[in-house]
Formats: C-alpha cells, structure tokens, sequence
C-alpha cells in the first residue's frame, strides 16, 4: 500500500478496488443460464467486465482511461439494474428476480465505484501539471 500510495492517491486507490469488486460481482452474473445462451447478452457482460478491468489494472499513463472506462461503466451498470430493481416481475421467473442479491450486490458496488472515481478524477483535475 505505502508503494501505491507514492503513485496515487487514496480516492484512486479505492476506485481500482471498487473496479476490482465490480469485476468479481460481473463474473457471478455470468452463471446465469439465460445470459450465456444471448450472445448480445454476453457481449455486453464481457465489454463491462473489461471496463473493470481497466479501471482495475491500469498504468499512470492510462489513468484517464481508466477513469472515463469506470464512470461508463458505473453509470450504465447503475441505470440498467436500477430499473431491474424497480420493475415488477409479474411472472416471478425473471433473471432479477432470481439473483435479487447479486444484482444489488452489483448495484452498491457501482455506486461506490461512481462515487471513487469522482474523486480520482476531482483529485487528478486539481494536481499541478509537471512538464519534462
């Protein structure tokens, strides 16, 4: 940690966690039957869990990246699984209903995630720009 910490700060430290979190949550999804047998559906699941990877995993010459690739992720993630939240599932055989938890589980983890690169990307706007 005190290797990191001379690199970056905590708010981007806690976005590679919650990144890292987020990825291991998406995983989950993927056991579901009706996603594997979409192919758009898992495409998406893979294009998001890359998102989370790179936010997760990244080099200091890819922070802005990073970033950007977290907030999309965060904010898409946050939409789509606040509506299947809220939606009814009248049939009750829905994939939401079934994975209740391990779709708020993802949607807290997305929230926190928006909220660390929020500051990651605050505190990156307001350090001093080093020319070499």
């Amino acid at each position: 940690m005190k290797d990191v910490l001379a690199e970056e700060n905590g708010a981007a430290i806690l976005m590679r966690l919650m990144a890292g979190c987020c990825g291991i949550a998406l995983l989950r999804l993927f056991a579901w039957r009706e996603v594997a047998s979409s192919v758009d559906g898992s495409l998406f699941l893979i294009a998001g869990f890359l998102g989370y990877v790179l936010a997760a995993f990244h080099s200091c010459s890819y922070f802005c990246y990073a970033i950007a690739a977290a907030a999309s992720c965060g904010l898409v993630a946050i939409i789509l699984l606040a509506l299947a939240l809220v939606l009814p599932d009248f049939s009750g055989f829905s994939v939401f209903t079934r994975q209740r938890f391990n779709v708020l589980l993802l949607f807290v983890r997305n929230v926190g995630l928006v909220f660390a690169t929020a500051g990651a990307a605050l505190s990156f706007r307001s350090r001093p720009k080093v020319s070499v």
